[in-house]
């Protein structure tokens, strides 16, 4: 028997997604069909269930050339979102 790992974009990433990121990834699990579960999170600040994806879509979607562009304005707005935490 196979066990599919299930993981959040935190997980995966070590870091929070921003909404555009999330939604195109949920977007993208929806079109493939993926099987996507969901976890609450108490202290979330998202006030909503956090969705979970199998690892090994997430692999193949944040190696896909054409949501490149889209991770990295993801990552870029993160840092400086974080700078900005840090000089003020």
């Amino acid at each position: 028997m196979k066990v599919v790992d299930y993981m959040s974009l935190y997980d995966y990433l070590g870091r929070p997604a921003g909404s555009a990121l999330g939604y195109a990834i949920a977007t993208r699990a929806s079109k493939h069909k993926e099987k996507i579960y969901h976890r609450d999170v108490p202290e979330s600040p998202y006030n909503r269930p956090i969705n979970l994806y199998r690892s090994a879509f997430l692999e193949a979607a944040f190696n896909d050339v054409a949501l490149k562009e889209l991770i990295e304005k993801d990552a870029k707005e993160y840092r400086e979102k974080r700078k900005k935490k840090q000089n003020a």
